[in-house]
Formats: C-alpha cells, structure tokens, sequence
C-alpha cells in the first residue's frame, strides 16, 4: 500500500479546499492577478517552491513516519491495516499532518512566500503561498507531499488587524 493511501481521506479534495479558503479571508491581494501555472511565475516565486521543497522534505519524513508508527501501533492492538487508518483518521485531526516539524515548515514557507509579495504592487502579478504548498506539488504529482498536505484541515497561518498573514 503506497502511504498515499495511508492518510484516509481524498487528497485531490483536500488540496482543492485548502487552495480555495484563503480566497474568503485575504482580501490585500486581488486573485485575478495570481498566477496559478508554474510555468507562468516569475523566478522568485519559482525559487521559492525550490525552497519550499527543499524545506519540506525532513518534515515531510518525519510526518510519515511518525503516521506509520501510529498505524502499526494500531495493527499491535488488533486492527488490520485498514481499520487502523480508519481508527486514526477518525480520531486524529489532521492524520499525518499534525506532525509538529511539519506544521512548522509549512507555517514558515506560508509566511516566507508571502513576504515576497507583499511589497509588490497591487496591480502586480503574484502567486499565493497555497498555490505553490498545495496546487504546484498537485500538478507535479509529488503524492506523498500531496498526500499530507491535503490531509490538514486548515492552513497553519492567520490573519492580523491590519489583514495581513501572520
């Protein structure tokens, strides 16, 4: 079983939510100037997927990893393989993304992502932090990546007085 198919839940679903929320809340920027197609970034927002994957990749270990101790816990307790996922998935939000390493690159690339935007202009093109943690390992088919990030139930960041990420 790939770990893809570990986490218990749809990740094309998980990663179509989690590329569409911030829409609602982060009004700064205006969506109709995103670039959503690698290919159509500008090289500073290509560089930062590079680092943004260079980044994840210890936490991304360690998230699936730490699952897959879970699971086989799980499995010494008497469930199959498939019960145990089910078990988990139910009863631990976020499966394989709650991984505190984890969550932690993510915020931090969040954040890094958006300090290259931020000082461009408004009419400026740009390309969100969700599109390039969420759309782009999509579209590349990274599907472990994928698979955990698609499993969080919301993105580690938030909004300030002044609208900004934090």
């Amino acid at each position: 079983m790939s770990f893809a198919d570990k986490t218990g839940h749809n990740a094309r679903t998980g990663i179509y939510r989690l590329h569409n929320a911030p829409r609602d809340a982060y009004t700064l920027r205006d969506y109709s100037n995103a670039i959503f197609e690698l290919d159509d970034a500008p090289e500073v927002f290509r560089s930062a997927y590079g680092d943004f994957l260079e980044d994840i990749t210890d936490a991304l270990n360690g998230a699936m990893s730490h699952w897959q101790d879970q699971i086989d816990a799980q499995i010494e307790e008497g469930d199959s393989e498939k019960e145990a996922i089910m078990r988990l998935t139910l009863t631990m939000l976020g499966g394989p993304a709650r991984h505190q390493p984890f969550i932690s690159a993510i915020r931090r690339n969040w954040l890094a992502i958006q300090a290259i935007s931020q000082p461009l202009p408004a009419e400026a093109r740009w390309v969100a932090p969700e599109t390039i943690m969420a759309k782009w390992p999509y579209d590349q088919k990274l599907s472990e990546l994928v698979s955990v990030v698609s499993a969080m139930p919301y993105w580690p960041v938030g909004l300030d007085e002044d609208g900004n990420w934090c």
